[in-house]
């Protein structure tokens, strides 16, 4: 997996936190194989190759090659974690995997980590015949585990009628949270950053959108800061109506001091009940956090210091920063209320803790 992902993160940090309560034993393929992830849909569409890989049998035929891969691969990490002797497996669902169901039939107790919609994410890349069975399967998973920490507000989505899920945030390392000791569009500047490893989902035409909305002694004043990948054309998009900086890839161990500079995080749209992890980066760094009014942002963060706007709309994102940029909101106090909240729920180790309270309370006690 790639080591720059929020998922990458996720795991480093579980397999640490959780190894602070018991002992973690990693179970991992022998010779993982380097995957690259095929865009949604890609197929060659010339000749007859091209059109059978079009076809909902093609897709099909997939869905059994991978079923049968991942069933052989469940077996054999069932047999090795019950050689090893644990009682309990700590699982990332993944691709509609088997391995939770057959861990649950052989008496182990499974306490799942999921981070988004397995059976849309499939969908998406290829047409089956068999993709109605993507979503059953799933929710299935999810109802015969011990428990399921949903990251994000997709208990939200599922409506289990078991009482058996828990809905929890990402998290921010410690040592990321700073005092913030200018105050927010200081120097009649406002530097607004976007965190992103730009994707669709993340609507980021809507910020020049928004952009060529504002006056021009507001836009003389704007400066936006790009960080990550994908960014390229977001920035030719904005050099015209405003200051732009393109900052490209920045470490962890480096994007505290990069966001420490600037006044704003922004996040243009994303998943409606997916967890936003560049929230508490932003949050951490003592910047005031502009956001959609999504489910989930408004579930875990209404009344906690983020300043929303209207989902997809760019004339209510102009709106904001206007309002920013004027002075008519409490941004400073906002910016603080959120960076208090993020440092007492949503540390990595708050987190897990919390976690291993469910974990600890729901283990028979013969184990």
């Amino acid at each position: 997996m790639d080591p720059t992902t929020g998922a990458r993160q996720h795991i480093n940090m579980g397999l640490r936190e959780l190894g602070k309560h018991t002992e973690v034993i990693r179970f991992l393929p022998p010779h993982p194989k380097k995957v690259v992830a095929s865009s949604p849909r890609c197929a060659p569409t010339t000749g007859f190759l091209g059109w059978v890989k079009t076809t909902g049998l093609w897709g099909a035929g997939r869905d059994l090659r991978d079923a049968l891969y991942n069933f052989r691969e469940a077996w054999r990490l069932v047999k090795e974690i019950e050689n090893c002797g644990c009682h309990l497996a700590y699982v990332r669902v993944h691709a509609l995997h088997p391995l939770p169901i057959f861990l649950k039939c052989r008496g182990i107790s499974v306490f799942l980590e999921a981070n988004g919609l397995q059976f849309a994410s499939r969908k998406a890349r290829f047409r089956s015949w068999l993709s109605w069975l993507y979503r059953p399967f799933e929710r299935y998973t999810y109802r015969n585990a011990d428990h399921v920490f949903f990251v994000g507000s997709y208990g939200q989505f599922w409506q289990l009628s078991e009482d058996n899920w828990t809905e929890v945030e990402n998290g921010i390392e410690p040592e990321l949270i700073q005092p913030r000791s200018s105050r927010i569009a200081t120097g009649n500047r406002l530097r607004v950053v976007l965190l992103a490893r730009l994707m669709a989902h993340h609507k980021g035409h809507i910020l020049p959108a928004a952009i060529t909305r504002l006056p021009p002694r507001i836009k003389e004043r704007l400066e936006i800061h790009l960080v990550g990948s994908g960014l390229e054309q977001l920035e030719r998009d904005l050099a015209p109506l405003c200051h732009v900086e393109n900052h490209g890839f920045v470490s962890r161990e480096e994007i505290g001091k990069l966001l420490k500079r600037m006044d704003c995080g922004l996040i243009p749209d994303c998943p409606a009940y997916g967890s936003q992890m560049k929230l508490l980066d932003y949050a951490a760094s003592g910047c005031l956090v502009l956001a959609p009014e999504v489910f989930h942002l408004k579930q875990f963060f209404d009344g906690k210091g983020v300043f929303f706007f209207k989902r997809r709309d760019p004339a209510n994102l102009a709106e904001r920063l206007e309002a920013i940029m004027m002075g008519d909101q409490s941004t400073d106090a906002m910016a603080r209320a959120l960076q208090t909240h993020v440092q007492q729920q949503y540390t990595w180790s708050a987190i897990f803790d919390r976690k291993w309270e469910i974990i600890s309370e729901l283990m028979p006690a013969s184990k």
